[in-house]
């Protein structure tokens, strides 16, 4: 009995190890914002927007774009990129508090905002909301 009962008390008093790896989401990436976006533009109605705050990156998926570049204040993220097809300037401002959007594109030659009725399809306003990596499909 006497052999029995010493392992197992010290079974008891000693900590026993913990698996300190975790692969939540979450907590692998505590900095980063998850958004998906409808927008009223013609061209662009879906966007998903990957925001790193801390390092000052951005990833707008649903324009093929280039040269993200992530601009924050207390109010809003402000992304600004370029269309690989045309090399065009878009802005893409999100409002941190209620998710409102406001996606505009610039022509790069003269930086004005493009009326036409092709490029006034691309503009957009809309709402994103936060989703986390589980809800996405892949």
């Amino acid at each position: 009995m006497k052999h029995l009962l010493l392992p197992l008390l010290a079974a008891l008093a000693l900590p026993t190890a913990v698996n300190a790896e975790r692969n939540f989401p979450e907590e692998i990436f505590p900095e980063e914002i998850y958004l998906a976006c409808k927008s009223s533009s013609q061209l662009y109605p879906y966007l998903e927007v990957a925001i790193k705050p801390k390092k000052g990156q951005a990833i707008v998926y649903g324009i093929d774009s280039y040269e993200q570049r992530l601009s924050q204040s207390s109010g809003s993220f402000n992304i600004v990129g370029y269309e690989l097809g045309t090399g065009n300037r878009y802005s893409l401002n999100i409002n941190r508090f209620n998710g409102l959007f406001r996606l505009s594109l610039y022509n790069s030659a003269t930086s004005d905002m493009r009326q036409n009725d092709y490029e006034f399809r691309k503009n957009g306003r809309g709402k994103c909301k936060k989703v986390s990596l589980e809800e996405r499909a892949f």
